[in-house]
């Protein structure tokens, strides 16, 4: 029977996207109708009703059309027919008849695909818990939707126009035809709907209930907007109006009602609303004035009270007490860490108890105790339940109540397993479990240790940052001992100052670390025990070895000569990638007075750096060319190109804007012979030809770093180099002609 509902249901939605088709007959010497509009999809049928005519829509005759059609001169009962796709405005004529004006146009109107999610529900209920838990908004996937992120809705608030899109959808998947439920309280919106909220009647799936804090704000007055990869794709209400607060006068208005999209075959698509103030006064939507469409007439669902009890004399036990905000149950069924406060006995003041409601039968139901939480998501004060049998592992070691079919009441232990309101014995022993923690990674590292010291935290048995503070040792050693009974085990971590969990060690994805918070785990103790640590690491031999520190400095030393600059300069300076290009901050001195200015800088091996020299902040700088060797190559920027060694270096003198030495010119009369020089074919792969009008006495090939690769003594004007054993990268060639040297930079491919 669902199966059929769902099909009739989808049969009636569909034929909302029926194509039309649309006549156009010749009367006389015109087209009748001949101007018309019609919608993406739809077809038109031209009819000759006599005379010799015919339709030219050719891209030829109107070029601007979206696309051509038409059909031959014929005085024969012809019939024509197009289906328009594409959206536009389309020109035609009839050829023989257009000078008397027998012309026509159709205009094709763009045709939206449905969105996959819609509207389906805008609820702003009047609920016994009052304020916002009656607000909520029921959507529906009209096919499977893997990412529910993509969509996203916002209120238009009193109908001053859009406030964007205020909500996004987690990334989660829907099946087609599933619902989806935002609320502002979804216990409070469930028990108002007295157990029809979580599956509609004939639903195939359950429906997804997701709550927020902020969304949906409607008031009854207020429009929405649907969103789907932040485009605007469906609309409740109008966005923009002046209908102000009152209310009845808003033919969309849900004030304390709701609105609910029909699915009736009669009335499939359109809206239905429940009244004004529908809602008012009633104890649920089935007995209010305006009973929810999809929940039917069913009975009501049966719930009943289960009293949790807890008694806490395990906590004293080991060596804890209540925290002064007292007991909570909470997750699962409950809620967040603070779902339900429990209240202390007056006869047996280790016990504590509250009341909660479950729907009878209903499961699974998952809970656990807190023993003084300080917000609603402090899990950390919960007890510690792994490992037992009564902690589900694959919920957070929470406890599961079992299927409910009357008023019930539950005894438990903190932290244990008895169902029948005792604790096991104290323990006959005790042992003492100590924490040292080396903190020489937090330094290493560049950091400090908070002037509020070391703390260790968390497992349910710690405490929070700040509760239970470590000895500073000295030496970076910290210390921490505890007395607790024979086989103790809990998580932990530690925190660095008490500003909260944000100052805790990260050793997430370390083996070390076990979930959900990525805490340490202590393994059960059973003697005296010290453990060792290191802050941040899986060290637990005391030391901190696995630390990568940053890689240790190495000196550079930069040498310049300044003999042959002609402008006025004070002192020279480098500029550079390392310095962020800052001015004078590395600036450079000459203490021989010979021109030669140099400064000795700490830089990081491995790196490539660009740098220029300059002089008095950037008032002159060397200009570079391009194409030298030590340069990088761009026209534009011109720097010069340096990778760092793994040991200290003390670069060449090179002269001011020059990759070389400063020369004197040669003297009158004399050929310079290193401009003689041809280095061929550059780039180059196999091989590297070297000619002179001189005879060449030395040639080095050198890599990026400086280091000699290759060396020829050809005592010859000409030679060749065979570089195909060496790797593709920029090179320098150096030669020695005349006891003069000069290098040039190749690439090798």
């Amino acid at each position: 029977m669902k199966k059929i509902t769902l099909l009739f249901i989808s049969t009636v939605l569909s034929c909302a996207f029926f194509a039309t088709n649309h006549n156009v007959t010749t009367v006389g010497n015109t087209f009748s109708p001949a101007n018309i509009t019609i919608n993406q999809g739809d077809t038109v049928t031209w009819t000759n009703g006599g005379g010799s005519h015919n339709v030219n829509a050719t891209l030829a005759t109107y070029p601007n059309n979206p696309e051509g059609f038409g059909n031959s001169v014929s005085s024969s009962s012809w019939t024509l027919q197009h289906v328009f796709s594409i959206p536009g405005t389309y020109d035609y004529q009839c050829d023989p008849h257009t000078g008397m004006g027998m012309v026509g146009t159709v205009v094709v109107n763009t045709v939206s695909t449905p969105s996959d999610l819609t509207f389906t529900a805008i609820m702003d209920l009047t609920t016994p818990s009052a304020g916002n838990t009656g607000k909520a908004l029921l959507l529906t996937a009209n096919q499977s939707i893997s990412d529910l992120s993509i969509y996203g809705v916002g209120s238009a608030t009193n109908g001053t126009g859009s406030d964007g899109e205020e909500y996004t959808f987690p990334a989660i998947s829907m099946n087609a035809g599933q619902h989806v439920i935002i609320c502002r309280d979804s216990t409070a919106l469930s028990n108002y709907f007295n157990g029809c909220l979580e599956q509609f009647a004939g639903a195939l799936y359950p429906n997804l209930i997701i709550q927020s804090s902020t969304e949906p704000s409607g008031n009854g007055n207020d429009a929405y907007e649907l969103f789907e990869n932040g485009l605007v794709v469906e609309t409740f209400g109008d966005i923009t109006h002046t209908y102000g607060t009152n209310y009845p006068s808003i033919p969309w208005g849900y004030r304390d009602s709701w609105a609910w999209k029909d699915t009736a075959a009669s009335n499939v698509g359109n809206w239905v609303f429940g009244g004004d103030n529908c809602t008012d006064g009633s104890a649920t939507i089935q007995t209010s004035n305006c009973p929810f469409p999809l929940c039917g007439s069913g009975p009501p669902v049966v719930t009943y009270n289960v009293t949790l009890e807890v008694n806490t004399a395990s906590i004293y036990q080991n060596g804890g007490t209540v925290g002064p905000n007292g007991m909570y149950a909470g997750g699962g069924f409950v809620g967040n860490a603070m779902g339900l406060q429990l209240t202390q006995s007056t006869t047996d003041t280790l016990k504590w108890f509250g009341n909660a409601t479950v729907i009878a039968g209903s499961g699974p139901n998952h809970y656990t105790f807190l023993n003084s939480p300080t917000n609603g998501g402090d899990w950390n004060a919960k007890e510690n339940l792994a490992g037992l049998p009564c902690g589900d592992p694959t919920n957070y070691n929470d406890r599961l109540l079992p299927n409910i079919f009357s008023d019930t009441t539950i005894q438990h232990c903190f932290g244990s397993c008895e169902t029948d309101g005792s604790c096991p014995p104290p323990p006959s022993s005790f042992v003492n479990i100590t924490f040292t923690l080396n903190v020489s990674s937090i330094i290493s590292s560049g950091g400090v240790i908070d002037p509020t010291g070391m703390f260790i935290a968390g497992g349910g048995n710690f405490g929070i940052p700040g509760d239970n503070p470590m000895t500073d040792l000295g030496n970076g050693t910290w210390s921490f001992t505890i007395n607790k009974p024979i086989g103790f085990t809990s998580d932990y971590t530690f925190i660095n100052g008490d500003s909260g969990w944000g100052a805790k060690e990260n050793i997430s994805g370390l083996p070390c670390a076990v979930p959900p918070y990525d805490d340490r785990n202590l393994a059960p103790v059973y003697s005296d025990t010290t453990i060792q640590h290191c802050f941040g690491t899986c060290d637990y031999d005391g030391t901190c070895n696995s630390v990568v520190n940053p890689p240790a400095s190495v000196n550079v030393t930069f040498q310049v000569d300044m003999s042959e600059v002609t402008d006025p300069y004070s002192v020279p300076e480098i500029n550079a990638t390392f310095n962020s290009w800052c001015g004078n901050c590395n600036a450079m001195s000459d203490a021989d007075n010979d021109s030669v200015w140099d400064v000795t800088i700490a830089l990081i091996p491995g790196d490539t750096i660009e740098y220029k020299y300059s002089a008095d902040s950037w008032t002159i700088q060397e200009t570079n060319d391009p194409g030298a060797s030590c340069t990088n190559g761009d026209s534009t920027y011109t720097n010069r190109v340096l990778v760092i060694p793994a040991s200290d270096m003390i670069l060449d003198v090179v002269c001011w804007a020059s990759c070389d030495p400063c020369v004197s010119a040669p003297p009158i009369g004399i050929e310079d012979n290193l401009n003689s020089v041809s280095i061929f074919p550059n780039p180059a792969s196999v091989v590297i030809n070297i000619s002179s009008s001189q005879i060449i006495e030395r040639i080095e090939v050198l890599d990026l770093i400086g280091r000699i690769v290759k060396i020829d003594n050809p005592i010859s004007s000409f030679t060749t180099l065979d570089i195909s054993d060496l790797n593709g990268n920029i090179y320098f060639i150096k030669y020695t002609i005349n006891g003069e040297v000069k290098s040039e930079k190749i690439l090798i491919r």
